[in-house]
């Protein structure tokens, strides 16, 4: 007795296509649903964290500080004003944007740095966190008028982490953009915390 064979059933190309149609399309659902499930967790650690590295830069607990505005604090010690926290932001990181908190006193001396958001590369450029190195910390009493702000290789105050050039690069240019800023707007800002605290 012969066997016969029958064809293999085929499928029109429409159905395969239809299948992966409908897979990339619940999977974006899910993917969209996930992000808009996790977006206000993910904002909400990021200003936790953002606070921390405030209360961190000043490196004083027996001072406070006082809210100006988002991205202005100024400091009291117990003789009165004694500086000012800001944000500054760089767009010139390896991978884009990095924040950061400089504390200053009212000469425009650098009290501390912390960076509290970017997107470096992991164990390359994330060096310039504070739980990650000390870098950071070269910057601690420095001024426009103390430093010359470029890397050592460049000639200037500043050493780079190794595999991270860009990355240090932008933050010494951040810090130092961050001083020139500080210095411009000292007057203004006094303004604003004598009227505050009136």
């Amino acid at each position: 007795m012969k066997r016969i064979l029958k064809p293999p059933s085929t499928f029109p190309v429409k159905s395969p296509m239809a299948s992966l149609v409908i897979l990339a399309a619940v999977c974006g659902i899910l993917i969209s649903t996930l992000h808009a499930v996790t977006r206000s967790t993910i904002a909400g650690n990021q200003q936790i964290f953002a606070a921390k590295q405030l209360k961190e830069v000043l490196g004083d607990p027996t001072q406070d500080i006082v809210k100006l505005t988002d991205e202005l604090y100024y400091t009291m010690s117990e003789n009165g004003l004694s500086g000012f926290i800001f944000q500054h932001t760089t767009h010139e990181g390896y991978n884009g944007t990095i924040k950061s908190w400089i504390a200053v006193d009212l000469h425009q001396v650098i009290r501390g740095v912390r960076v509290f958001e970017h997107h470096e590369t992991p164990g390359i450029g994330d060096k310039i966190e504070i739980n990650v190195s000390s870098w950071i910390k070269h910057f601690n009493r420095k001024s426009l008028n103390t430093s010359s702000w470029s890397l050592t290789k460049h000639g200037g105050t500043f050493d780079h982490f190794t595999g991270a050039t860009i990355t240090s690069r932008a933050m010494v240019k951040a810090v130092e953009s961050g001083l020139t800023r500080a210095q411009d707007e000292a007057v203004e800002w006094t303004k604003m915390a004598e009227n505050n605290s009136d």
